[in-house]
C-alpha cells in the first residue's frame, strides 16, 4: 500500500456529514493511506477545525460538488479517530470503492432494474424469482432485493428460510453476507422485511451503513433485480428513479392494464423518458399480449411522452400455479414449461451488455448512491 499512499497524498476530496447538497461541504486533502484507512487534513472553516467526531460516518467526494460536470459518487466512511500531530488530521475508514477512486479507477457497477405492477396479483414477484434464475443459469451474477413491504415473500416463493433481513443490517445487527440468502444456481436473496419502508426516515449513519453494504453486492453482481411494492409512495417511485430500467408487469384484463398505466403516468411526471419496459403476464396467446401492450405503449407515448418497449408475453400456463403451490421455482422444477420458456427470453433481452457499459464508462453515480441522493432531496 505504500506505492498508492504515495498515489492518494495531496488528492483534493470533498467532506460533508450530509447528503445530497444538504449542509456545508469542505475541501481537504489526503495525507497518507495504509491497506484499511485514509488520513484526511482536519477541515477548518473560518480558521475553527470542524468536529467530526469518531465513530460518525461523513460523505467523501472525489471532486468538487459545485463542478458543472456534477457531484460525482458519494463515499460513505467512519470516523476512526482525531489526530493533532503531525498535522490536524481525521483517520477514516478505507472502502474499496474509495481506493479505486482514489485510484482514478472508474467503477463497475451491476445493472439494476426495478420490477413493479399497478396493482397485486399480476405475477410480479414470481416473475422477478424466476428471472432471477434464468439470468443465473445463463451464468450471469445476479441479485435479487425484496422491496415488496406488504407482501415480501421471495424467500417463501422459493421455500428458503430468511432468519435476518434489511432491518438487521440497518440497525448494525447482522452484515450483508449475514443476511443474504443463497438461492438456485448461485442466486442471491436480500430480504427487505420492512427496513425499506423507513428509507427517509433514516439517519446519517443508517444510511451510509445501507448504501456502503449495498455497494458491495452492487459491485460484485452483474445484475439486481429489485422486487418493489404495490402503490406509488415515495419508497416505490424513488427505486424507479434510480434504477437502470423499470419493468412494469400487467396482465391482460382491463384493471391491471389501468394500473399499470398509472405507473407509468408517475414515472412520466418524475422526469423518467427512457428505459421503461413492458411485459405482459398471463396471456391466452401471444397476439393478446401484442394488443396490450400496443395500446399501453402508444398512449404512453401520446399522452406521458413515455417511450415504453414491449418485452414480450408470458403465457397462461397451470404449471406456474403449481410450482407456486409446492413453493419450488417454475425454472427449477418445470424448466421446458410454455411460461418457462417465455420468461427465458425476456431474461434474455434484460441481460447487460459489454457495449452499453463501455457507453455508461466513467464516473457514474451506483444505483445505491442514486437512491440516497433521492432520498435526500426530495
Amino acid at each position: 500500500m505504500a506505492d498508492e499512499a504515495e498515489v492518494f497524498a495531496n488528492r483534493l476530496v470533498w467532506v460533508h456529514s450530509r447528503t445530497g447538497k444538504q449542509g456545508t461541504i469542505f475541501q481537504s486533502r489526503v495525507l497518507g493511506a495504509d491497506d484499511q484507512t485514509l488520513v484526511i487534513a482536519q477541515p477548518y472553516r473560518q480558521g475553527r477545525i470542524v468536529v467530526y467526531n469518531a465513530g460518525q460516518t461523513v460523505i467523501l467526494r472525489m471532486q468538487d460538488p459545485e463542478a458543472e460536470e456534477g457531484p460525482g459518487p458519494e463515499y460513505p466512511v467512519q470516523v476512526l479517530e482525531r489526530r493533532l500531530r503531525p498535522l490536524p488530521s481525521l483517520v477514516l475508514t478505507l472502502t474499496p470503492d474509495l481506493a479505486r477512486a482514489l485510484r482514478g479507477q472508474s467503477e463497475r457497477y451491476a445493472k439494476v432494474v426495478a420490477i413493479t405492477s399497478g396493482k397485486g396479483g399480476v405475477g410480479k414477484t414470481t416473475l422477478t424469482v424466476n428471472l432471477g434464475i434464468a439470468l443465473a443459469q445463463a451464468g450471469v451474477k445476479t441479485a435479487i432485493i425484496d422491496a415488496d413491504l406488504g407482501l415480501a415473500n421471495v424467500d417463501v416463493m422459493m421455500k428458503i428460510d430468511a432468519p435476518y433481513n434489511l432491518n438487521h443490517l440497518i440497525n448494525g445487527e447482522r452484515t450483508l453476507r449475514e443476511i443474504v440468502l443463497e438461492g438456485p444456481h448461485g442466486l442471491r436473496v436480500v430480504p427487505g422485511g420492512s427496513g425499506l419502508s423507513e428509507l427517509a426516515n433514516l439517519n446519517e449513519w443508517q444510511f451510509g451503513r445501507l448504501v456502503a453494504s449495498l455497494t458491495e453486492l452492487e459491485r460484485d453482481a452483474e445484475m439486481i433485480l429489485i422486487d418493489t411494492g404495490a402503490g406509488l409512495s415515495r419508497n416505490v417511485t424513488n427505486f424507479f428513479l434510480a434504477a437502470d430500467e423499470v419493468v412494469v408487469v400487467t396482465n391482460p384484463e382491463p384493471p391491471a392494464t389501468l394500473d399499470a398505466y398509472g405507473v407509468m403516468k408517475v414515472v412520466g411526471e418524475q422526469g423518467r423518458r427512457h428505459g421503461v419496459k413492458l411485459v405482459v403476464n398471463r396471456a391466452q396467446n401471444p397476439n393478446e399480449a401484442s394488443l396490450v401492450a400496443e395500446k399501453l405503449a402508444e398512449t404512453a407515448k401520446r399522452f406521458l411522452g413515455i417511450e415504453v418497449t414491449y418485452l414480450g408475453p408470458v403465457l397462461e400456463d397451470q404449471m406456474v400455479v403449481s410450482a407456486v403451490k409446492r413453493q419450488k421455482p417454475l425454472l427449477v422444477h418445470y424448466n421446458a414449461s410454455v411460461a418457462g420458456q417465455g420468461i427465458k427470453r425476456l431474461a434474455r433481452q434484460l441481460q447487460p451488455s459489454p457495449e452499453a457499459e463501455l457507453q455508461a464508462g466513467g464516473e457514474r453515480l451506483g444505483f445505491f448512491q442514486r437512491l440516497r441522493q433521492l432520498f435526500a432531496n426530495p
